[in-house]
């Protein structure tokens, strides 16, 4: 939240004009000067109830393998997002959820394998953006199905190769 809100301190006025309202800007809960609503910060199962939003974005919901495999941790998130979130957005709301698919059976697995892809008649648009580009295959389910890469990668090719991750 306070990364996001610097950037419309330093940015927001330039490009989009529009400015962090002074009256309400805390780091995790701040509102655009002149418009309704901003944004609020929460981690998940952080308390976010009360609140509305159009845009919900959902950032690393499983941020270790100890996470990821646990059966209990993976079930507390779905349950949060079943009960919380999902409940917290507005009619024509839209989410965005940003992670490292590190078990088949995480946030987005569930979301996939109930709503599917949009690719396959289902409900969501799935950017894959693979550390290292992959062959396209189709697997079980739509959870498991990966298309060609956006990027235009060639299988093997790195995202991010100035960082060093092509470095074997």
């Amino acid at each position: 939240g306070n990364s996001n809100k610097k950037k419309i301190e330093e940015y927001g006025e330039a490009i989009f004009g529009v400015s962090v309202d002074s009256a309400v800007s805390a780091k995790t809960n701040w509102n655009i000067a002149g418009h309704d609503g901003g944004m609020i910060s929460a981690g998940i199962m952080g308390g976010i109830t009360g609140f509305g939003a159009d845009l919900l974005l959902i950032d690393d919901p499983i941020k270790t393998r100890e996470e990821a495999d646990s059966p209990t941790y993976r079930e507390k998130l779905w349950d949060e997002w079943e009960n919380t979130l999902l409940t917290r957005l507005h009619a024509g709301g839209r989410v965005i959820i940003i992670l490292t698919r590190w078990h088949p059976d995480d946030l987005a697995g569930r979301l996939l394998a109930r709503e599917g892809r949009v690719e396959s008649g289902g409900k969501w648009h799935v950017i894959d953006l693979a550390a290292e580009a992959m062959e396209p295959f189709e697997g079980r389910d739509d959870s498991e199905t990966i298309f060609p890469d956006i990027l235009g990668r060639e299988p093997g090719q790195a995202l991010w190769p100035d960082g060093g991750y092509d470095e074997k």
